[in-house]
């Protein structure tokens, strides 16, 4: 999708935490499953982003097991 340009390459920290709740971006962050991407200068008030297609994969990989059980 993203070649089309329907899917942005990268959203930022809040859509994500919207789309895929906060507690699982959490989570995938720190098992280091997707690693967040600092916008323009590094500071605290800088914008995080992650790449959406990963988003997209981890939370597909995630409903595939739980509804294996």
């Amino acid at each position: 999708m993203q070649s089309y340009g329907k899917q942005p390459k990268y959203i930022s920290q809040n859509t994500a935490y919207k789309i895929y709740n906060r507690c699982r971006v959490k989570r995938w962050v720190k098992m280091g499953k997707i690693l967040p991407v600092q916008g323009g200068i590094a500071g605290k008030t800088s914008t995080i982003f992650y790449e959406h297609s990963k988003l997209e994969v981890l939370d597909t990989a995630e409903n595939i097991e739980i509804f294996k059980l």
